[in-house]
Protein backbone atom coordinates (compact mmCIF):
# COMPACT_ATOMS: atom_id res chain seq x y z
CA UNK A 1 0.00 0.00 0.00
CA UNK A 2 1.45 3.36 -1.08
CA UNK A 3 1.47 6.20 1.42
CA UNK A 4 1.22 9.75 0.22
CA UNK A 5 3.97 12.16 1.34
CA UNK A 6 2.80 14.48 4.08
CA UNK A 7 3.44 18.15 3.26
CA UNK A 8 5.67 19.98 5.73
CA UNK A 9 5.39 23.66 6.56
CA UNK A 10 8.31 25.92 5.57
CA UNK A 11 10.69 26.29 8.48
CA UNK A 12 10.50 30.12 8.26
CA UNK A 13 7.99 31.05 10.99
CA UNK A 14 6.13 33.71 9.02
CA UNK A 15 5.87 31.59 5.86
CA UNK A 16 2.73 29.42 5.49
CA UNK A 17 3.85 27.53 2.39
CA UNK A 18 4.21 23.78 2.59
CA UNK A 19 6.90 21.62 1.15
CA UNK A 20 6.10 18.21 -0.36
CA UNK A 21 9.61 17.04 -1.20
CA UNK A 22 12.53 16.38 1.11
CA UNK A 23 14.83 17.67 -1.62
CA UNK A 24 14.28 21.21 -0.35
CA UNK A 25 16.34 20.53 2.77
CA UNK A 26 19.08 23.08 3.51
CA UNK A 27 22.47 21.35 3.41
CA UNK A 28 23.73 23.49 6.30
CA UNK A 29 20.95 23.55 8.89
CA UNK A 30 19.11 20.43 7.55
CA UNK A 31 15.67 22.12 7.72
CA UNK A 32 13.06 22.12 4.99
CA UNK A 33 12.16 25.37 3.20
CA UNK A 34 9.92 26.41 0.39
CA UNK A 35 11.31 27.46 -2.96
CA UNK A 36 11.36 31.13 -1.95
CA UNK A 37 13.33 30.57 1.27
CA UNK A 38 15.44 27.63 0.16
CA UNK A 39 18.63 29.66 -0.58
CA UNK A 40 20.66 29.96 2.63
CA UNK A 41 20.76 33.74 2.54
CA UNK A 42 16.93 33.83 2.23
CA UNK A 43 16.33 32.20 5.60
CA UNK A 44 19.40 33.64 7.36
CA UNK A 45 20.95 30.25 7.81
CA UNK A 46 23.04 30.47 11.00
CA UNK A 47 24.97 27.26 10.28
CA UNK A 48 26.21 28.50 6.89
CA UNK A 49 26.78 32.16 7.79
CA UNK A 50 30.55 31.76 7.98
CA UNK A 51 30.66 29.87 4.69
CA UNK A 52 28.51 32.51 2.95
CA UNK A 53 30.73 35.31 4.24
CA UNK A 54 33.89 33.60 3.00
CA UNK A 55 32.36 32.84 -0.42
CA UNK A 56 30.98 36.36 -0.71
CA UNK A 57 34.36 37.88 0.16
CA UNK A 58 36.07 35.50 -2.27
CA UNK A 59 33.69 36.45 -5.09
CA UNK A 60 33.99 40.15 -4.27
CA UNK A 61 37.79 39.90 -4.10
CA UNK A 62 37.90 38.01 -7.41
CA UNK A 63 35.72 40.64 -9.06
CA UNK A 64 37.90 43.36 -7.59
CA UNK A 65 41.03 41.71 -8.92
CA UNK A 66 39.37 41.37 -12.33
CA UNK A 67 38.45 45.05 -12.46
CA UNK A 68 41.74 46.32 -11.02
CA UNK A 69 43.99 43.94 -12.89
CA UNK A 70 45.73 46.77 -14.82
CA UNK A 71 47.70 48.81 -12.34
CA UNK A 72 49.50 51.94 -13.49
CA UNK A 73 53.22 51.27 -13.95
CA UNK A 74 54.17 54.75 -12.78
CA UNK A 75 55.94 54.60 -9.42
CA UNK A 76 53.64 55.58 -6.54
CA UNK A 77 50.48 55.81 -8.69
CA UNK A 78 47.51 53.99 -7.06
CA UNK A 79 45.30 54.13 -10.16
CA UNK A 80 43.80 50.97 -11.66
CA UNK A 81 42.00 50.74 -14.95
CA UNK A 82 39.59 48.26 -16.56
CA UNK A 83 41.35 48.67 -19.92
CA UNK A 84 44.99 48.08 -20.65
CA UNK A 85 46.68 51.15 -22.14
CA UNK A 86 50.02 49.82 -23.26
CA UNK A 87 52.88 52.06 -24.28
CA UNK A 88 53.87 51.31 -27.86
CA UNK A 89 57.54 51.48 -26.86
CA UNK A 90 57.91 49.74 -23.47
CA UNK A 91 54.65 47.73 -23.47
CA UNK A 92 53.70 48.78 -19.92
CA UNK A 93 50.27 49.92 -18.78
CA UNK A 94 49.83 53.52 -17.65
CA UNK A 95 46.81 55.45 -16.52
CA UNK A 96 45.50 58.52 -18.34
CA UNK A 97 47.53 60.88 -16.14
CA UNK A 98 50.82 59.09 -16.77
CA UNK A 99 50.21 58.00 -20.35
CA UNK A 100 52.87 60.51 -21.46
CA UNK A 101 55.55 59.15 -19.13
CA UNK A 102 58.58 60.21 -21.18
CA UNK A 103 59.32 56.78 -22.62
CA UNK A 104 59.19 58.15 -26.15
CA UNK A 105 61.32 61.21 -25.44
CA UNK A 106 64.56 59.59 -26.70
CA UNK A 107 62.78 58.42 -29.85
CA UNK A 108 61.23 61.87 -30.28
CA UNK A 109 64.64 63.50 -29.93
CA UNK A 110 66.06 61.05 -32.44
CA UNK A 111 63.26 61.82 -34.90
CA UNK A 112 63.75 65.55 -34.41
CA UNK A 113 67.48 65.14 -35.03
CA UNK A 114 66.80 63.20 -38.23
CA UNK A 115 64.26 65.84 -39.31
CA UNK A 116 66.80 68.60 -38.67
CA UNK A 117 69.37 66.65 -40.66
CA UNK A 118 66.96 66.27 -43.59
CA UNK A 119 66.14 69.99 -43.40
CA UNK A 120 69.86 70.83 -43.46
CA UNK A 121 70.37 68.59 -46.50
CA UNK A 122 67.37 70.19 -48.21
CA UNK A 123 68.69 73.70 -47.61
CA UNK A 124 72.13 72.62 -48.81
CA UNK A 125 70.55 71.18 -51.96
CA UNK A 126 68.56 74.38 -52.52
CA UNK A 127 71.70 76.46 -52.06
CA UNK A 128 73.59 74.34 -54.61
CA UNK A 129 70.66 74.50 -57.00
CA UNK A 130 70.45 78.29 -56.67
CA UNK A 131 74.20 78.62 -57.17
CA UNK A 132 74.04 76.53 -60.35
CA UNK A 133 71.07 78.53 -61.61
CA UNK A 134 72.94 81.78 -61.01
CA UNK A 135 75.94 80.48 -62.96
CA UNK A 136 73.73 79.36 -65.84
CA UNK A 137 71.80 82.65 -65.87
CA UNK A 138 75.03 84.64 -65.81
CA UNK A 139 76.33 82.64 -68.78
CA UNK A 140 73.09 83.13 -70.69
CA UNK A 141 73.01 86.88 -70.00
CA UNK A 142 76.66 87.12 -71.05
CA UNK A 143 75.97 85.59 -74.46
CA UNK A 144 72.78 87.66 -74.88
CA UNK A 145 74.84 90.85 -74.78
CA UNK A 146 77.34 89.61 -77.35
CA UNK A 147 76.30 89.13 -80.97
CA UNK A 148 77.47 85.85 -82.33
CA UNK A 149 76.52 82.23 -83.04
CA UNK A 150 75.60 81.59 -79.38
CA UNK A 151 73.09 84.44 -79.19
CA UNK A 152 70.17 82.45 -80.60
CA UNK A 153 70.96 79.44 -78.39
CA UNK A 154 71.19 81.65 -75.29
CA UNK A 155 67.82 83.22 -76.13
CA UNK A 156 66.20 79.81 -76.50
CA UNK A 157 67.69 78.56 -73.21
CA UNK A 158 66.49 81.67 -71.38
CA UNK A 159 62.96 81.28 -72.76
CA UNK A 160 62.86 77.58 -71.84
CA UNK A 161 63.91 78.31 -68.26
CA UNK A 162 61.41 81.13 -68.04
CA UNK A 163 58.54 78.88 -69.18
CA UNK A 164 59.26 76.52 -66.28
CA UNK A 165 58.81 79.28 -63.70
CA UNK A 166 56.28 81.63 -65.29
CA UNK A 167 52.83 82.25 -63.80
CA UNK A 168 49.66 83.63 -65.36
CA UNK A 169 46.09 82.79 -66.29
CA UNK A 170 45.68 79.11 -67.16
CA UNK A 171 42.99 79.84 -69.75
CA UNK A 172 45.51 81.50 -72.10
CA UNK A 173 46.31 79.05 -74.95
CA UNK A 174 49.92 77.94 -75.17
CA UNK A 175 50.23 79.28 -78.71
CA UNK A 176 49.13 82.79 -77.62
CA UNK A 177 51.42 83.11 -74.60
CA UNK A 178 54.24 85.63 -74.42
CA UNK A 179 56.80 85.32 -71.62
CA UNK A 180 58.61 88.14 -69.83
CA UNK A 181 60.89 88.41 -66.82
CA UNK A 182 59.33 91.40 -65.05
CA UNK A 183 61.37 93.54 -62.64
CA UNK A 184 59.97 96.11 -60.20
CA UNK A 185 61.13 98.24 -57.32
CA UNK A 186 60.77 96.41 -54.03
CA UNK A 187 59.31 97.96 -50.87
CA UNK A 188 62.65 97.75 -49.02
CA UNK A 189 66.31 98.31 -49.70
CA UNK A 190 66.82 95.08 -51.64
CA UNK A 191 66.66 96.83 -55.01
CA UNK A 192 64.60 95.10 -57.68
CA UNK A 193 62.36 92.06 -57.38
CA UNK A 194 61.59 89.91 -60.40
CA UNK A 195 59.12 87.31 -61.54
CA UNK A 196 58.55 85.29 -64.70
CA UNK A 197 55.07 85.99 -66.10
CA UNK A 198 53.21 84.99 -69.25
CA UNK A 199 50.42 87.02 -70.87
CA UNK A 200 48.36 86.75 -74.01
CA UNK A 201 49.67 88.15 -77.26
CA UNK A 202 46.09 89.10 -78.14
CA UNK A 203 45.83 91.54 -75.22
CA UNK A 204 46.30 95.25 -75.48
CA UNK A 205 49.24 96.87 -73.69
CA UNK A 206 46.87 98.32 -71.06
CA UNK A 207 45.50 94.86 -70.18
CA UNK A 208 49.01 93.39 -70.17
CA UNK A 209 50.14 96.11 -67.75
CA UNK A 210 47.25 95.45 -65.36
CA UNK A 211 47.86 91.71 -65.52
CA UNK A 212 51.56 92.14 -64.76
CA UNK A 213 50.74 94.49 -61.87
CA UNK A 214 48.32 91.96 -60.43
CA UNK A 215 50.77 89.03 -60.64
CA UNK A 216 53.58 91.09 -59.09
CA UNK A 217 51.40 92.58 -56.32
CA UNK A 218 52.28 96.07 -57.54
CA UNK A 219 49.00 97.45 -56.18
CA UNK A 220 50.24 96.88 -52.60
CA UNK A 221 53.56 98.69 -53.06
CA UNK A 222 54.02 101.95 -51.13
CA UNK A 223 55.20 103.76 -54.27
CA UNK A 224 52.08 102.73 -56.23
CA UNK A 225 49.72 105.66 -56.90
CA UNK A 226 47.21 104.79 -59.61
CA UNK A 227 46.60 102.13 -62.24
CA UNK A 228 46.44 104.86 -64.87
CA UNK A 229 50.08 105.77 -64.14
CA UNK A 230 51.36 102.19 -64.40
CA UNK A 231 53.58 101.55 -67.44
CA UNK A 232 55.98 98.99 -68.92
CA UNK A 233 59.61 99.97 -69.58
CA UNK A 234 62.74 98.50 -71.06
CA UNK A 235 65.53 97.66 -68.60
CA UNK A 236 67.28 100.93 -69.44
CA UNK A 237 64.19 102.86 -68.23
CA UNK A 238 62.83 103.77 -71.66
CA UNK A 239 59.06 103.55 -72.10
CA UNK A 240 58.08 100.62 -74.35
CA UNK A 241 55.07 102.38 -75.88
CA UNK A 242 52.67 105.22 -75.10
CA UNK A 243 49.83 103.59 -77.04
CA UNK A 244 47.98 101.51 -74.44
CA UNK A 245 45.49 100.16 -77.01
CA UNK A 246 48.24 98.61 -79.14
CA UNK A 247 48.14 94.82 -79.22
CA UNK A 248 51.10 92.98 -77.73
CA UNK A 249 51.50 90.79 -80.80
CA UNK A 250 52.11 93.90 -82.89
CA UNK A 251 55.01 94.93 -80.63
CA UNK A 252 56.50 91.43 -80.97
CA UNK A 253 55.99 91.36 -84.74
CA UNK A 254 57.65 94.76 -85.15
CA UNK A 255 60.59 93.55 -83.00
CA UNK A 256 59.89 96.20 -80.34
CA UNK A 257 59.61 93.35 -77.84
CA UNK A 258 61.11 89.88 -77.81
CA UNK A 259 59.47 86.82 -76.29
CA UNK A 260 61.42 86.15 -73.06
CA UNK A 261 62.75 89.70 -72.71
CA UNK A 262 63.45 91.44 -69.39
CA UNK A 263 61.13 94.39 -68.76
CA UNK A 264 60.39 96.87 -65.97
CA UNK A 265 57.04 97.88 -64.52
CA UNK A 266 56.66 101.15 -62.69
CA UNK A 267 54.98 104.53 -62.44
CA UNK A 268 55.19 106.97 -65.31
Amino acid sequence: MDFQEIPVKCFVPLCNQRVLSNRSVCQYCMEQYCGQHFPPFSHNCSSGAHIFLVESQTIEHSALLHIQSYACSSEGCPEYGPMKLECCNCGKHFCQSHHRHGCLDPLRKELMAKRAQRETLRRHHEAIKESINNVVEAAIEKHLTRPGPKLALASQLKLMRMKQQAVGHQNIPMSNRAYFLVHWKSDDARGLDRKAIYVSKEWAVEQVTKMVGEQCNIFTMPWYTSCNDLRLFYMDGQLITENLTLLLKNLITEKNLVDGENILIGIL
